[in-house]
């Protein structure tokens, strides 16, 4: 009857203030309730749960449409013990206030609503202010509502200056905008000048020294410092894990500073919020985009990278996807998300496959890096390029009917180029490198990068009528610059090219190959080791590179390199080495082919490897034409191998060695090449056109006719100069889309081995659904972060804005 009485006076409490539940309830009810009552499994009780309306209905503790039934009500305001919630035995009790709230939400409809910070923003009306004085004080929104907070808390107050201190010093306020927009004290020279024009206008208006005080003017000058984007970089840093090296127990440098001086410049252009975002998760996928978008990616590739030996690539590309899920939680989202890796988190709104379906939509690019170019760089960038296109442009004004001849050759050389059958090694060694076999055949090279190494491959296969040998060094997306090599370059060396042979019952009776010619598309002039290849007493370090020949001397000193310098290296090669007849054998054998890679310098802890990083092996049966591969040495000759030296290497044939003397570093055309004359005429694209034009002004070059007309030399002359201006630079991590996503699935427990359900590309349920559409998923993603009326996106990036000024 109590209770009935007491309820019977709800009626006012209809019209009174609305109680959200947010900001009201959730607190009671998770300190009172949740804990028998809650999303815990474990100590859930009686089969209730409270802190969703949903079950809270369902089960009857709330009846908003029958006040009388909700046995949440009953209970809380039984005078018996054996009935009262929260039981005595729980050392718990409601306040009258919170009975009296909570009778008052559920005569309200009892109505749930999400976290405050997980509802849109909405922009509030300004309060206006009757207070005396108050127009003069607000300067704009934000003084409204700190001059109504304070007001609201001293509510006697008639006039501002009851409210808020007076203004501060001119000197005063100029350190503190220098402090807060710079992060430099002012310069006493600035000092000087400043209250040099205060004094000045004191001295013309008889105004007080705070009213002289031009503001905005020095705002605006602070804002224009390019001091103003280093001091607020140095905040967006930290959240994005910024760091010159890789972390882990090798913890070797890294080249990532000119991410460092996009944060800078995009702060110092004032570029909006929701394209600094969007840039740093998708600007690969941004139409033909610019190297400030690429660079941008930068951001999902801060995380830790692991070289040790035995390292396996895929559990420490999982473990980096992990901390870019967590980047973005923190640094966007201002959300953690690291306990739904491995498990749904009972008091967090992320479940465990809400987790791995945000992972999907991030999870479809390689982790690449590209050269990049300084302002002053790119200058000398397209000077060279310039200069490239207007040699090109010489021989199409100077030469007669380019066009048909160019046709004519293409159509020759295709039809003798010799046809080439891949070797994909069934056996892979391990000796800290990880190899993998890619789709086409190829060997990837990953993980720890020793700074010498000989590795042998093997297969079984026929190779009866077989000519010559062949390896592809090609470019990869995970390769530094794109490789081929894996170098800081992302070029490569081989010192030696060995094969052998051995009878299938026999392996261990192998017979080595002997080559006497080499042909490749990469003959650089033979010179001595960069700085960083050296060993430790590099004034006694002879070791060199140059052409292809070199890799097959019998000397480990020398070596062939496929860095013909800047703005070239980083394409794909071919070297192709002639056998010195035939191989006779009939009938499967195994093959050995062994990588001699012994010019990297000495310390393997430190960016100081001249490896392959890709390549692939083929053969052939065919003749090798002159007409295809020129014999004529393109560089220089190699000198004879001395049986000492190839010995002291370990070869297993010092007398093969010493007989291999000046073998020709010949010229071979490239993939690049190759792939242009497999393409129909009509459906070739300006690159592959420049391609053929400069290989076809090569071929005249190279070729033994005394009649070349003058133009052939000086456009050659011309496009090799103009490559010399092109720039050495650094590199930068990034992002670049794969041509089709890796699949995804819910790891269990966080472990990469144990799969669950697969998963596609999805955000969490509390924060809105990812878009659809035909983008792909990762830019849907970004456009989900920033659209506008994502719930935390500007919340958060104000709240660190704000904190940075005001603690």
């Amino acid at each position: 009857m109590a209770i009935a009485c007491w309820l019977c006076g709800l009626a006012p409490v209809l019209a009174e203030e609305k109680v959200d539940f947010g900001r009201d309830i959730r607190q009671i009810l998770s300190d009172n309730c949740f804990l028998c009552h809650g999303p815990a499994e474990e100590t859930r009780e009686a089969d209730l749960r409270l802190d969703s309306r949903e079950t809270a209905v369902e089960a009857g503790a709330i009846m908003p449409d029958d006040l009388l039934q909700s046995s949440l009500l009953e209970r809380i305001f039984s005078g018996d013990p054996d009935l009262v919630m929260p039981p005595p035995a729980s050392e718990k009790a409601l306040s009258e206030d919170e009975k009296a709230l909570i009778r008052k939400w559920v005569a309200q409809g009892a109505q749930y609503s999400k976290h405050w910070a997980f509802i849109a923003p909405v922009r509030p009306q300004v309060p206006k202010s009757t207070l005396t004085g108050s127009d003069n004080w607000i300067k704009n929104p934000i003084d409204a509502f700190v001059l109504a907070n304070n007001h609201s808390r001293s509510p006697g107050a008639t006039a501002v200056d009851q409210l808020q201190k007076p203004p501060a010093q001119p000197y005063e306020l100029l350190r503190r905008l220098h402090l807060d927009l710079t992060g430099l004290p002012p310069e006493l020279e600035q000092i000087d000048q400043f209250l040099g024009n205060i004094d000045s206008q004191l001295a013309s208006s008889q105004s007080p020294a705070n009213s002289a005080f031009d503001s905005d003017a020095l705002v605006e000058q602070l804002l224009s410092s390019e001091h103003f984007g280093e001091r607020w970089a140095r905040w967006w840093l930290d959240a994005a894990r910024y760091a010159d090296s890789d972390g882990y127990e090798k913890d070797k440098p890294r080249s990532v500073w000119f991410y460092r001086d996009w944060i800078i410049k995009a702060l110092n252009e004032d570029l909006p919020y929701d394209d600094f975002i969007r840039w740093q998760i998708a600007g690969d996928l941004l139409p033909s985009p610019t190297q400030d978008q690429l660079v941008a990616t930068g951001f999902l590739r801060n995380s830790m990278v692991n070289e040790e030996g035995g390292a396996d690539p895929e559990q420490f590309r999982v473990e980096a996807m992990f901390d870019r899920l967590d980047a973005i939680g923190k640094a966007v989202l201002g959300i953690t998300t690291q306990c739904a890796q491995c498990h749904t988190h009972k008091y967090d709104p992320f479940s465990h496959a809400e987790y791995y379906q945000m992972y999907a939509a991030i999870n479809d690019f390689e982790e690449a890096s590209i050269a990049c170019f300084t302002p002053e760089q790119e200058v000398a960038r397209q000077s060279a390029l310039a200069g490239v296109a207007a040699a090109r442009q010489r021989v199409r004004v100077e030469a007669d009917d380019w066009v048909e001849s160019i046709e004519t050759w293409s159509r020759k050389l295709s039809a003798s180029l010799p046809k080439w059958q891949t070797l994909t090694p069934t056996s892979l060694p391990f000796e800290g490198q990880k190899f993998a076999v890619l789709e086409d055949g190829s060997i990837l090279s990953e993980s720890y990068a020793p700074t010498k190494a000989s590795n042998t491959f093997s297969l079984t296969t026929e190779l009866a009528g077989t000519t010559a040998f062949r390896i592809d060094a090609l470019t990869h997306p995970r390769l530094p610059r794109g490789g081929p090599g894996r170098s800081v370059y992302g070029t490569g060396a081989l010192s030696e090219f060995e094969v052998s042979v051995a009878p299938v019952d026999e392996p261990g009776k192998k017979t080595k190959l002997k080559f006497t010619q080499a042909y490749s598309s990469a003959n650089p002039q033979r010179s001595d080791l960069l700085a960083i290849y050296r060993n430790k007493d590099a004034a006694k370090d002879d070791r060199f590179t140059g052409g292809v020949g070199y890799a097959i001397d019998g000397d480990m000193k020398s070596a062939w390199s496929t860095d013909v310098g800047p703005g070239r290296r980083n394409q794909d090669q071919v070297a192709v080495f002639q056998l010195d007849a035939p191989i006779a054998i009939t009938g499967p054998v195994v093959v050995s082919i062994t990588l001699h890679q012994k010019h990297g310098g000495w310390n393997s802890d430190d960016n100081q490897n001249y490896l392959l990083g890709r390549y692939k092996f083929s053969v052939t049966t065919d003749e090798l034409a002159s007409s295809v591969m020129d014999s004529t040495p393109a560089q220089d000759v190699v000198d004879s191998a001395g049986a000492g030296d190839a010995a002291d290497q370990g070869s297993s044939d010092a007398e093969a060695a010493s007989s291999q003397t000046a073998i020709a570093h010949g010229f071979a055309y490239s993939p690049k090449v190759e792939a242009a004359l497999a393409t129909p005429t009509a459906g070739r694209d300006s690159g592959q056109n420049d391609a053929l034009l400069d290989a076809w002004v090569d071929s005249l070059s190279l070729s033994d006719t005394t009649q070349d007309p003058d133009w052939v030399s000086k456009s050659l002359t011309a496009r090799e100069e103009a490559w010399k201006v092109f720039p050495e630079t650094d590199s930068q991590l990034i992002v670049t889309a794969k041509s089709r996503p890796s699949e995804t699935f819910v790891f269990l427990r966080g472990d990469f081995l144990n799969h669950g359900p697969k998963v596609q590309p999805g955000t969490p349920k509390f924060l809105g659904a990812l878009p659809t559409g035909s983008e792909p998923a990762r830019m849907r993603l970004a456009n989900w972060l920033v659209r506008p009326d994502a719930p935390t996106t500007a919340r958060v990036v104000v709240n660190r804005i704000w904190q940075a000024y005001f603690g």
